[in-house]
């Protein structure tokens, strides 16, 4: 039994962690957005698109 709550926390800690790297992946994105409309890009607009942890298995069977 102990060994269950073990396994389930490292994989909530798993969850948390890839939700972190998202989050940081899209301010990164929105750096180079910004970075591209200043630099007289012009007319640049994105759609932003919102992905929760659990939408990593979904993205990686996608391609």
């Amino acid at each position: 039994m102990q060994a269950d709550a073990i396994e389930w926390e490292a994989a909530v800690d798993e969850r948390r962690n890839i939700g972190y790297q998202a989050q940081r992946n899209a301010a990164r994105i929105q750096r180079c957005i910004a970075d591209l409309d200043t630099a007289g890009s012009g007319g640049l607009q994105i759609d932003t698109v919102s992905f929760g942890a659990g939408d990593r298995d979904e993205l990686d069977r996608s391609g």
